[in-house]
């Protein structure tokens, strides 16, 4: 991938900003918002996806490129990211913006970091480097919070128990709170029409194709218990194209909505669940949406969790709050059968699930948001003590 050089250097007002997933092209655009309203007339460029560019992104690369899964994954396209990461950095030594962001996305940010700290050394250009979006320190060990705190110049923490772990480091850990700490418990939606249940099978591509089929089989016993069962499939719309095929091959497209309805707006009119782990799980809970979580891992990334993966859970609400709200399935014990035999259980008694939801997303709320205050302030704070 060739990045269009600029020969002439940015205003000293720009910022290079990355993200390499859905669920980061969501934050950076927010953090774009704040940036907006602290630095006068700024303007960004870099990696990003749909939001960030309706943000006014100036794109150097789609974040598709960054949508690598696990440690077997990042090796089998290190010399393709590896070319990335110096692309990038050439637009960012001619461009010399004041800022640099990178959200989310940590295993490339970091190694992106280290490469920029290099070309960097010795010169007079130094710019701020950001990352937002700790490495998840209380899930794989206190090491990474070393390998950030010494690269990155300030790290904005989602979670405010995060701020401990980067203590004796050189970088300045601010809690900025998580954007879905701001939402609320939907009212249990009515079901005179059926149940309703949402399919989330993630955002990457490989996701999808490892997570969909195996959700459209569940989907097709479970209608046969339940024929009054109705599912809906949001997914952005340049995915379409790859979920379109799996949902006309399941011959399911009379059961299955396919939209590009935004989750939160989606989540409103959901009584259930079947996603893969992420993010979505902490935004589906904060909703007030019970469910069950699943995760595809390959041979080497499931080594690699049982050595250093400590919760015994995947799924991030149940991890904050010590819960197991959410079963969840991964390989070996992830199959079709297995799917329909937890989501069987779940719709045994539909409304006791919700109401017990409800009370878990108050519970989250007050640990995320112990302040009270809005994310849009706290980041906007933040950005302001740069």
């Amino acid at each position: 991938m060739k990045i269009p050089k600029n020969s002439s250097a940015a205003p000293s007002n720009s910022a290079f900003i990355l993200a390499g997933e859905a669920s980061g092209d969501r934050l950076a655009a927010r953090l774009m918002d704040a940036g907006g309203q602290v630095f006068q007339d700024i303007s960004w460029f870099g990696v990003g996806g749909p939001q960030m560019s309706a943000h006014g992104l100036e794109k150097l690369a789609d974040m598709e490129a960054l949508s690598i899964i696990g440690f077997g994954d990042a090796l089998r396209h290190l010399k393709t990211l590896t070319h990335l990461a110096d692309e990038l950095i050439d637009a960012i030594l001619t461009r010399q913006p004041e800022y640099v962001f990178t959200v989310d996305s940590k295993g490339f940010s970091l190694r992106f970091a280290k490469r920029l700290r290099r070309a960097l050394k010795g010169g007079s250009y130094q710019p701020k480097l950001v990352h937002m979006v700790a490495p998840t320190v209380w899930a794989w060990g206190a090491w990474r919070a070393k390998k950030f705190g010494q690269i990155f110049d300030y790290i904005f923490c989602l979670f405010p128990f995060e701020l401990p772990y980067f203590k004796s480091q050189t970088a300045n850990a601010v809690f900025v709170g998580h954007p879905d700490a701001d939402g609320k418990a939907r009212p249990m939606p009515d079901r005179n029409s059926g149940v309703h249940i949402l399919l989330l099978p993630g955002s990457r591509r490989k996701e999808i194709e490892c997570h969909l089929p195996l959700m459209l089989e569940a989907c097709e016993k479970l209608l046969q218990n339940h024929p009054e069962l109705r599912f809906s499939l949001p997914l952005l719309p340049h995915l379409h194209m790859l979920a379109a095929p799996l949902l006309a091959k399941s011959g399911l497209q009379e059961y299955v909505d396919l939209n590009d309805s935004k989750v939160d707006k989606a989540f409103e009119h959901a009584h259930f669940i079947i996603a893969s782990s992420g993010t979505v799980t902490l935004e589906a809970a904060i909703a007030g949406v019970p469910g069950v979580v699943i995760y595809h891992l390959s041979l080497v990334n499931r080594l690699f969790a049982k050595l250093f993966f400590k919760p015994e859970t995947p799924v991030l609400p149940d991890i904050i709050l010590g819960t197991d709200a959410y079963p969840f399935l991964i390989p070996p014990d992830l199959s079709t059968a297995n799917i329909v035999q937890l989501a069987e259980r779940g719709l045994q008694d539909i409304a006791a699930k919700n109401a017990e939801m409800a009370r878990l997303s108050n519970q989250l709320k007050a640990e995320l948001s112990p302040d009270g205050q809005p994310f849009d302030i706290r980041l906007v704070a933040a950005l302001r003590a740069l």
